[in-house]
């Protein structure tokens, strides 16, 4: 493996520079890379080490964009991404057992599909959150990301600018015309909505910590998007940034970078690489497709890799299991020169969906 980055992906237009080994990355995610850096409007393209094929654009990528945005670029999950704070518990204060808390917070925090009708006691007690989430949704009201990305995709790819592209995943809006306007209301809409969800989330974790462990105390709160457009300078020019599956990793940005539901995750700080264009990885990234990891796995496999983890262990996970993602470990050590580790942290409990 090439410890060595980043190096250039052969065969791209754009300037294109990758964290991860072109060896290791499988082919269509590579191709995936190519259509986007030859597209004209792509300025640079910054790969991340947790790689993988993506619908439209590749996850794991940092794409910049002169003058136009493209919404597969950025996916459905709008402003999907992590938030966590640190909490005065040690390990010597938790129960044995770790299941009564895990049902607890599975009661508090919606999973899957399933409604939430905690919001307004959480708002209720919260003026802050009450106050952004009221601004929010008064000035456009409740609307599901994945809907607000498809229709948004939909329109840009019957723009004539985008009729001769050879991959239609990858249209886009330009600059100054009203459906770029119209895409940028809602996703800029989306993506602070995606930012107070995950407030309003870890408010309720909270609530059952507070509930569990009486004079419980949290620190600061560390809430990064992975999923997301943002409008940044380089070199001089001002370029919509879209990070599909990588956060931001300015000088002294915190981020939270994930493994997987039995690995543990990884505290860091941003160190500010222009080169990387200010990213680092979202994550440790899959190895394989949920449907692959269905083939290859079964439950004796996920109780096996999730061994010491109060967390589901049945059929219903295990598109998640640990072996369907690339090594956490080797994932941070490609990105030495994108973050600093400020701690890791050891999953003892995972809610899944």
């Amino acid at each position: 493996m090439n410890t060595h980055f980043p190096v250039p992906l052969p065969g791209a237009r754009a300037d294109t520079l990758m964290w991860a080994d072109p060896a290791d990355v499988e082919y269509a995610a590579l191709d995936q890379l190519r259509r986007i850096s030859a597209l004209e409007w792509t300025e640079k393209l910054r790969v991340m080490p947790d790689v993988h094929l993506g619908k439209g654009a590749t996850v794991g990528s940092v794409i910049a964009m002169r003058d136009a945005v493209a919404p597969n670029a950025v996916g459905v999950d709008i402003g999907c991404g992590m938030i966590a704070i640190e909490s005065s518990l040690t390990q010597n204060d938790l129960p044995e057992s770790l299941h009564g808390l895990r049902m607890a917070i599975e009661a508090a925090v919606p999973v899957g599909f399933q409604g939430y009708d905690g919001t307004a006691a959480i708002l209720k007690s919260n003026r802050a959150l009450h106050q952004q989430f009221s601004k929010l949704t008064s000035t456009f009201g409740e609307l599901r990301a994945d809907k607000i990305a498809e229709r948004h995709a939909s329109v840009a790819k019957g723009l004539d600018h985008n009729r001769a592209l050879p991959d239609r995943d990858l249209a886009v809006f330009l600059a100054g015309t009203p459906q770029m306007e119209a895409y940028r209301h809602d996703l800029y809409w989306a993506q602070d909505y995606a930012y107070l969800n995950r407030q309003i989330m870890l408010a309720a974790i909270m609530a059952v910590l507070t509930a569990q462990f009486p004079g419980v105390t949290f620190g600061e709160q560390i809430n990064c998007h992975h999923n997301y457009v943002a409008e940044e300078t380089y070199d001089g020019v001002e370029l919509f940034i879209t990070r599909k599956g990588a956060i931001r990793a300015g000088t002294s940005d915190m981020g939270l970078i994930p493994g997987s539901m039995g690995t543990g995750s990884y505290v860091v700080r941003g160190l500010g690489n222009e080169l990387s264009l200010n990213s680092a990885s979202h994550g440790a990234g899959r190895r394989m497709s949920r449907s692959q990891a269905k083939r290859r796995f079964d439950t004796s496999d996920l109780a096996a890799q999730t061994a010491g983890v109060e967390c589901r262990k049945d059929s219903g996970v295990i598109d998640e299991i640990p072996g369907a993602y690339k090594d956490i470990n080797e994932v941070i050590a490609a990105q030495v020169d994108l973050v600093e580790v400020v701690t890791r942290l050891q999953t003892l409990l995972c809610v899944k969906g």
